[in-house]
């Protein structure tokens, strides 16, 4: 497991934001959102870009 999970599961509050993460050549990118919560598309804008999708609950 990398670091940044690792302190979520040790730690007793999860993170309020969210992190960007990107496919390995760059052409996509979305929000990795604190579980239970998913990253989905809004509806409008380039579904390639993470300002295009949002957490909510599943």
């Amino acid at each position: 497991m990398n670091g940044t999970r690792l302190f979520w599961m040790a730690a007793t509050d999860q993170p309020r934001s969210t992190l960007p993460a990107a496919t390995t050549d760059g052409t996509r990118t979305r929000d990795l959102c604190a579980y239970p919560r998913v990253s989905r598309y809004k509806g409008y804008g380039d579904p390639a870009v993470a300002s295009s999708y949002r957490c909510t609950r599943r």
